[in-house]
């Protein structure tokens, strides 16, 4: 079913409570803390999965409601086989020009609040990939409308040399309640080795209220997706995959840190990523 469509600033409005006025009815409930969910996808590279069953014999079973409720998704083959293995899709690096090389990217963002700027920068991990096998990264997000910009980093053929360059993003001014939205691309981006960069950086200038400033796009670029949810309905669309995560974790660190860095494990898509 194609998701509702509502405005960023409708939705958050009917979320917030205002004294001596009935709240407007909305998908969100007052007391759910809304949350966005981003998807990364690069055009221009591939990724391999294989599917594989891991052991959860020494994985304890979660306790929390989500879990429990989630087990029963167990016989459409989402959740776990039986009740101490696991079928998961293991990342497999290729050795291929266009092959994904990292199980993560840079992400950035810079949010105001309470006409307060703040940013932040992390990493956002592989979690798939799209019908024609591109890399999909994901993460939670920031609400939208405290959202000034977002920033997705990543080794990328920058008009025919490869650079590390950072490709900047504003928020979908409508974001679908449940589901993905279409893709966007960047509107800005720059490099370590930009010899037309600008004299500030797009950092610098939103945290001094200056906005983006748009540039010509070098090809593939990576694009993003969104979609509108609160923090207690992603914590049950990820339930199934608790106990899984720990038992990956384990196997993830037990080995040397270069080890580490080649070993990934995603859940089995039952639900197909479009090609960006």
């Amino acid at each position: 079913m194609k998701g509702t469509f509502l405005s960023v600033v409708s939705l958050l409005g009917a979320c917030a409570h205002t004294s001596g006025a009935s709240p407007a009815p909305s998908l969100l409930t007052e007391s759910d803390r809304v949350i966005t969910v981003i998807q990364v996808c690069v055009p221009n590279r591939k990724v391999q999965f294989e599917e594989t069953r891991i052991d959860l014999t020494s994985t304890p079973v979660p306790t929390s409601p989500e879990y429990r409720s989630a087990a029963s998704l167990s016989a459409l083959g989402i959740a776990e086989v039986g009740s101490n293995q696991a079928v998961v899709r293991r990342w497999i690096p290729g050795g291929k020009t266009e092959d994904t090389q990292k199980k993560f990217i840079g992400y950035g963002r810079v949010e105001e609040r309470n006409r307060l700027l703040s940013a932040a920068g992390e990493t956002i991990e592989l979690r798939g990939n799209s019908a024609l096998d591109q890399p999909i990264y994901e993460s939670v997000g920031p609400i939208p409308k405290e959202t000034i910009g977002l920033s997705f980093s990543l080794d990328h053929d920058l008009f025919g040399k490869i650079d590390y360059v950072t490709f900047w993003y504003k928020m979908p001014a409508r974001i679908p309640v449940g589901e993905f939205g279409d893709w966007h691309a960047p509107i800005t981006w720059e490099s370590r080795n930009d010899s037309a960069r600008p004299p500030t950086s797009m950092f610098s200038d939103l945290m001094n209220r200056q906005g983006i400033t748009p540039r010509t796009l070098p090809a593939h670029a990576p694009k993003i997706r969104v979609r509108l949810t609160t923090h207690q309905q992603h914590l049950r669309d990820r339930a199934y995959w608790q106990r899984t995560q720990w038992a990956v974790s384990r196997i993830v660190t037990s080995g040397t840190a270069a080890e580490a860095l080649q070993r990934h494990y995603v859940p089995v898509l039952h639900d197909p990523i479009p090609a960006c």
